[in-house]
């Protein structure tokens, strides 16, 4: 059983070099809908690995730091 909203599984991101879908979008501040539809537009690319798409937090910095 979840118990929560998932803000505190989200709260440590700290020394993560890659983040799941879920953790990319909390760490730029917008839902996972607006997310998954604005990424590409943000220059923000996905990577496969083992069937999971992971983002760079790199990748997330300088998007968010291009667009800001």
């Amino acid at each position: 059983r979840r118990s929560g909203s998932g803000a505190g599984r989200m709260s440590d991101l700290r020394g993560k070099d890659y983040l799941t879908e879920k953790e990319a979008a909390h760490y730029c501040g917008v839902c996972l809908r607006q997310f998954q539809v604005k990424r590409k537009e943000a220059g923000i690319r996905a990577l496969l690995h083992m069937g999971k798409k992971l983002y760079r937090r790199a990748d997330l910095v300088k998007s968010i730091e291009k667009h800001a």
